[in-house]
């Protein structure tokens, strides 16, 4: 006969006490993935409308499905429950007849010869054996449950992955759609190293007017012909901005995209593509004259601010306007330029934003072209004034009969 101590439930109980934590850090885990989905579902007003759309239908599944696995685990928990009143009671029940079965079998010792003792244990008997059974049933379901609460674990762990992938998958998005301020482009190139020798903004001398073709003029120095080669110039601040008067930082602005006419229409461009990587000269017009800025290396962010940045006042979206066109030729009483202007302003059309970085000042060329200018410059105040001197008075003519 098989004993009753065959039966102790102690590793029912454990069992039953590491089911209860996992339950436990199941739900928490819910709850972390709940949260994720939260905000992979926050509003984005720089995201790509459809990638958006497509992320928060995904988030909308993964919720449903963690609503599921939430049910399922409170029946279990239930369930748990249930399992461990009745093992409870079941082990009292069987401490019980144990007792009654030990009384019996002390009664059978005092009278050998009495049947009613000796059927009263073997029914006694059969009683914990049935009971051990059933315990037995009980401690199988709660294997059982123990096995679904590793399964659901399993799939809260990945549904939790997943989830936390799509709140990476739509930053990205977020980040690659966004449209930079002129700030986040300057907080980018404050690391970058400052060249020591040069003067600031408030010292630099005008070289010649903006009225004049600057690259005709240095083409037709000997001396300075190499700077033409590989000059810009850009107006400040419409297309050119500094973050401070030392002048190590600027950002150049040019379209993104270019009018062809009525055949090509737009075509993606860019007027930094030859400049991008290497030195260039640098000079920038500012009211009616052009300075020197010195040279700098042109720095392509394209990679990581593809969609460029607003450049809505009116003056940068004039200037703007100006250079979308082919050659240049376009009227500012045009109806297609004003159509194109009114674009930048509204942020229709956004500019694209080259990091221009100081390495260098060329003293020599500041110089020359500094000294020639106000020679010029002298030259022309003084016809000028020769100009604006009133005539002298003719001597009075004198009569004939004199």
């Amino acid at each position: 006969m098989q004993s009753v101590e065959d039966f102790e439930p102690t590793g029912a109980f454990e069992a039953i006490k590491v089911l209860g934590r996992e339950l436990q850090h199941s739900k928490e885990r819910i709850k972390n993935l709940e949260n994720d989905i939260l905000e992979s579902r926050g509003p984005s007003s720089s995201v790509n409308p459809d990638a958006a759309k497509a992320l928060v239908r995904r988030a909308e599944k993964a919720e449903t499905l963690v609503n599921q696995l939430k049910e399922e685990l409170a029946a279990s928990e239930n369930t748990q429950a249930k399992l461990n009143l009745k093992i409870e009671k079941l082990q009292t029940r069987i401490d019980k007849l144990k007792a009654v079965k030990q009384e019996q079998q002390e009664l059978v010792i005092l009278s050998n010869n009495d049947r009613a003792p000796t059927n009263c244990v073997v029914e006694l008997d059969t009683k914990l054996k049935n009971e051990a059974k059933e315990k037995q049933e009980a401690l199988a379901k709660s294997d059982s449950l123990k096995k679904e609460v590793s399964r659901l674990d399993a799939l809260l762990r990945k549904e939790a992955a997943d989830g936390r992938a799509r709140i990476n998958e739509f930053r990205e998005v977020e980040e690659r759609n966004g449209v930079w301020t002129i700030e986040q482009y300057f907080m980018l190139a404050e690391d970058y190293p400052k060249h020591q020798n040069r003067p600031d903004y408030l010292s630099l001398r005008p070289v010649c007017l903006a009225s004049m073709d600057l690259r005709t003029y240095l083409e037709a120095d000997q001396t300075l012909k190499w700077v033409a080669q590989s000059m810009i110039c850009l107006a400040n601040p419409e297309r050119l901005l500094w973050a401070s008067t030392a002048c190590q930082i600027g950002l150049a602005f040019g379209p993104l995209y270019r009018y062809t006419g009525s055949q090509r229409g737009w075509v993606k461009d860019s007027h930094f593509t030859r400049r991008y990587g290497k030195d260039v000269e640098l000079f920038f017009t500012n009211g009616d004259r052009v300075y020197y800025a010195g040279r700098y290396k042109c720095h392509d962010i394209r990679t990581q601010n593809p969609q460029g940045c607003f450049r809505r006042d009116a003056k940068s979206a004039e200037a703007l306007a100006d250079v979308t066109f082919d050659n240049h030729t376009r009227s500012r009483n045009d109806g297609m330029w004003q159509m194109v202007n009114a674009l930048y302003r509204d942020g229709v059309l956004k500019a694209e934003c080259a990091i221009l970085h100081c390495v260098g000042f060329n003293h020599k060329v500041h110089d020359i072209l500094a000294s020639r200018y106000e020679i010029l410059n002298g030259l022309e105040r003084r016809r000028k004034e020769e100009r604006e001197m009133p005539e002298p008075p003719r001597a009075p003519k004198k009569s004939r009969g004199h």
